[in-house]
């Protein structure tokens, strides 16, 4: 250590070239500043929040150079696993901020890096789609299986929606790959007619249109306000499979959101949030949502009164706003860059009602 020089240690980091940078940049949003910031945010949100994630701080003294710190630090990614750096600082905080860009040079090096972008790029694909369907109250089945037990077990994902007589199946060695092509094939069966049919004439656009991401935790406020219920319970979940680990249910007087199965922890938040407004309209009534718009400009009223941020906490949707989500156009964004399947078939449509996805729910402590 007392040969370290930390401004070149950092420097001689290998981290991607231009061209990396520049394969990924069609298939990030607008907002993503690209680069190495983007690379540092993606890594970042990959970190499940487990007891093996930990980071430990040493001070080295030198008589000739003064202190060196170094971090030590162990994190679980998902898909990946635990994975170790060590990195350098003149003062305790600049050790352990450094740990990050040694994270991407690692992951870069491991060639994992590119797992972390395709993950997350396709998540949000997928929240895309959950967003687009929760404005004809309605939510996709998400299905996710090994085909068998051996060794070279393909993974399985099948997306549906009933109502729409849309079902797209997957199957694919990685993860991604399958979620990837499911998401393909979905889309395109989403581009015939019909898919714009509402679950029930009540699910007006009028009630749901002002549903998304951004306002989908303010709905569920909006809702239990109305309902008063006696039972409200919400947990994070971890899940023992071998792909997503992370699911985030909400249960109201008995009524369960579906358990869905993210890579990333606050896209379980995301997706099981506005899942369970949507079962919530399917159970109780889409007349529940009368008055949310006025509810929402209330809300932004108050928020400029008080001074304080409007802002919802940010939601990671491919290529789209809110405000024009259910639109061919925004659908068609959602789906763009999407990766060739490793293989795909169609199904005849299953026979359960959207309204009976939440069954068979794993009772799970908060």
């Amino acid at each position: 250590l007392d040969c370290i020089n930390v401004n070149k240690w950092r420097s001689d980091l290998v981290l991607p070239s231009d061209a990396y940078w520049k394969k990924w940049k069609n298939a990030l949003n607008p907002s993503d500043a690209g680069g190495l910031d983007t690379a540092l945010m993606f890594v970042d949100r990959w970190k499940d929040a487990l007891p093996k994630s930990s980071f430990r701080v040493k001070r080295h003294e030198f008589s000739n150079t003064g202190s060196i710190f170094e971090c030590t630090s162990h994190v679980s990614l998902a898909l990946l696993g635990v994975r170790t750096v060590v990195s350098y600082g003149y003062n305790k905080q600049e050790a352990f901020d450094n740990q990050h860009i040694a994270r991407v040079s690692q992951l870069y090096q491991l060639g994992e890096l590119d797992t972390i972008y395709k993950g997350t790029i396709e998540s949000r694909k997928l929240i895309g789609l959950y967003e687009w369907a929760a404005k004809y109250g309605l939510f996709p089945r998400f299905d996710f299986r090994m085909s068998d037990n051996q060794p070279d077990a393909q993974y399985q994902i099948t997306l549906a929606v009933p109502k729409w007589n849309v079902k797209a199946v997957s199957t694919a060695p990685t993860y991604i790959e399958a979620l990837a092509a499911v998401i393909k094939t979905y889309g395109n069966s989403l581009k015939k007619d019909g898919v714009r049919i509402p679950l029930t004439p009540e699910a007006t656009s009028a009630r749901l249109e002002h549903l998304s991401f951004t306002t989908a935790n303010r709905a569920l406020r909006f809702l239990t306000e109305k309902l008063q219920p006696s039972d409200f319970r919400r947990w994070t979940k971890k899940l023992d499979t071998p792909g997503p680990q992370w699911a985030y249910r909400i249960a109201v007087e008995g009524c369960y959101n579906p358990e869905i199965p993210m890579l990333r922890k606050r896209d379980a938040h995301f997706i099981g949030t506005i899942t369970a407004v949507v079962r919530l309209l399917q159970r109780f009534g889409f007349d529940l949502m009368d008055g949310f718009e006025e509810h929402l400009e209330a809300v932004k009223i108050d928020v400029v009164k008080s001074g304080s941020s409007s802002r919802e906490e940010e939601v990671e949707i491919a290529d789209q706003s809110h405000e024009s989500s259910f639109e061919q156009g925004a659908l068609d964004q959602v789906l763009a860059q999407t990766a060739t399947p490793m293989s795909e078939e169609m199904s005849e449509d299953p026979s359960k009602d959207m309204a009976g996805t939440d069954t068979q729910v794993n009772e799970a402590k908060p």
